[in-house]
């Protein structure tokens, strides 16, 4: 651009040449002639469109008042003063309408006789330019900022499967820093039993066998610690379509590991238990087809079942127990299935190969998946083919009943001394009630067949009435303990006197009220003693009673004459406390 033609041309004062001229005015790139005092002496059309600037408003003026940055145009004219050629020399020049256009300036000084005349200046204007390379830098930065900021780790690797970049959680993930990370190499990180598949993997990827795979192994952390990760490991291509490098995205799956061992672990242990149970139990899939029997089941049902093959019931034959045959299809296990109705508590008799046969009661239960759909059943075969002794032991519950009833009437006679003070109406009522809490211990202990009665058990059934579970108003705590028919009998009477008067009088006749029965066992040798402490809080204020009603005749003399016990009440003014013990 700078040659001795063209800048004979642009000397001021030179004699017009039309082709020139035209080359000038009609150029496609701005042209711009500035003299020694940096004053615009003429400006081409290109110039002008660039900016916006009709030609008196540039040609005339100091071209510093059109450089948004004084310090480049003060440069500038300091490099072309010096004789210096400047080439794609980058500023700002401030447009009509206040935009800032991104430009670059070719120039060279005309001297003549070493004087300073003017200079030649081509710019050319790099905007668009510009601004296509701000969008991408800006999008390379958002896609570091996404590659450093998920939560997964990314790493990327070269042909020789070396680390060439990573993000911040493949660092958590692996322990190491970047630095140290950019010197290691996929097989560094790698669990020595793993690297063999993961690098013949990696191998089919570069080679260009394979864009992508996946793989489960272990990573070995910084500090010695084995991860389990999974691995997806794809191709990034150059501008060639060849192998540029190997993205990988690594995730920690050792919490999921751990809990595949533990499931494996749980039904590992689930189907021992099953093993070991002596009651035969099976199950099957949503189609009967029978996937597991424990050895209790084949003992019952005589035979071994095929698992996959045989569907309904692990037995060999079915009858109702009035001798009507009972098809697999319409046992309880199959109308299950089939139906969705788990019926339970039917009787069928079983017949095994060698003819010999068993009453048993099915127990089919349905086993669904995490969205509720049925996915098999499980049933429990209960042989009650021992029922006859069954009948044989009721005969002689009967005769222990005979002298429990015995017991029960010197029971209810000790009662009635002990009411007999009161007036007639007051003895008809507390007389009735004292008859219903012995009954309530009655009834729980039948339930039992007078075999004992657990203690929790007895509590929870003398102080249900009293119980709300809103307000938690009654706290037992202490062991559990199997108590005999006698001292259970006694004991429920004792709670039912004591839960009586805190209702009338005590914390269970307040709302914010709170009763807290508490026990412990003492051993000493083959000898127990059982110890209680009920506490009462949160009630009206109490008094020591001006004499000992009958309820506090009847605990005592229970507590010291029947159970052989002691007895300690104190009637503080946050209310009851009533301790006593006794050996069982």
């Amino acid at each position: 651009m700078h040659s001795p033609v063209l800048e004979q041309k642009l000397r001021p004062g030179a004699a017009a040449d039309p082709d020139f001229e035209d080359f000038f005015e009609n150029g496609s790139i701005g042209l711009h002639i500035v003299d020694r005092d940096g004053v615009i002496l003429r400006a081409n059309k290109a110039e002008l469109e660039l900016l916006g600037y009709a030609p008196e408003e540039y040609v005339g003026r100091p071209i510093a008042d059109f450089h948004a940055d004084p310090e480049v145009i003060a440069d500038i004219l300091r490099r072309l003063g010096g004789g210096e050629r400047l080439d794609k020399y980058p500023a700002r020049l401030r447009a009509r309408d206040g935009s800032i256009k991104h430009v670059q300036i070719s120039s060279s000084v005309l001297f003549r006789d070493g004087a300073f005349i003017n200079t030649r200046c081509f710019t050319i204007d790099v905007s668009a330019a510009r601004e296509a390379d701000a969008a991408r830098l800006a999008a390379e930065r958002q896609l570091l900022a996404t590659y450093d900021s998920v939560t997964v780790g990314i790493a990327d690797a070269d042909r020789d499967g070396r680390l060439v970049r990573v993000n911040a959680a493949f660092e958590a993930l692996t322990g190491y820093s970047r630095e140290e990370l950019l010197d290691m190499s996929i097989a560094d990180l790698t669990h020595p039993d793993d690297w063999a598949e993961d690098a013949a993997l990696y191998a089919d990827q570069v080679a260009g066998r394979r864009d992508r795979y996946s793989i489960d192994k272990r990573y070995i952390r910084k500090g010695g610690e084995v991860v389990h990760v999974e691995v997806l490991s794809s191709t990034a291509r150059d501008a060639g379509g060849g192998f540029s490098h190997g993205v990988r995205v690594v995730k920690d799956v050792s919490e999921r590991r751990e809990a595949e061992l533990r499931l494996q672990e749980s039904e590992r242990r689930s189907r021992e238990l099953l093993d070991a149970l002596p009651t035969a139990v099976y199950t099957t899939d949503s189609d009967g087809r029978i996937t597991y029997f424990n050895e209790a089941a084949a003992a019952l049902a005589g035979r071994r079942p095929t698992v996959g093959v045989d569907r309904w019931c692990v037995t060999w034959r079915l009858f109702w127990p009035d001798g009507t045959p009972l098809e697999h299809e319409h046992c309880p296990m199959a109308l299950a299935l089939m139906t969705g109705e788990e019926l339970r508590g039917v009787e069928a008799v079983a017949e095994r190969p060698d003819g010999s046969r068993l009453t048993f009661t099915p127990y089919p239960t349905l086993l669904r998946d995490c969205a509720g759909a049925v996915v098999g059943a499980i049933n429990v075969l209960v042989d009650v083919t021992e029922r006859k002794r069954a009948d044989e032991a009721q005969k002689v519950l009967i005769d222990e009943l005979n002298h429990r009833v015995k017991n029960t009437l010197a029971t209810v006679q000790s009662i009635a001394l002990q009411t007999q003070r009161s007036t007639p109406e007051a003895f008809a009522e507390r007389f009735e009630d004292r008859l219903i809490a012995l009954s309530g211990a009655h009834d729980l202990l039948t339930r039992r067949q007078w075999a004992g009665v657990g203690l929790v058990e007895l509590l929870e059934e003398e102080l249900a009435p009293y119980r709300d579970d809103v307000a938690a108003n009654i706290g037992l705590d202490g062991p559990d303990l199997m108590l005999t028919a006698r001292v259970g009998l006694a004991l429920g009477m004792i709670i039912h006197e004591l839960a009586t008067n805190a209702a009338k009088y005590g914390a269970l006749a307040s709302p914010t009220g709170r009763l807290d029965l508490t026990w412990s066992i003492d051993v000493a040798g083959e000898n127990r003693r059982l110890n209680l402490a009920w506490l009462e809080r949160g009630g009206a204020p109490v008094q020591p009673p001006a004499r000992q009603g009958f309820g506090h005749r009847l605990i005592e003399r229970t507590i010291r004459k029947d159970l052989g016990g002691d007895l300690e009440q104190r009637f503080e003014r946050t209310g009851l406390e009533c301790r006593f013990g006794f050996p069982v």
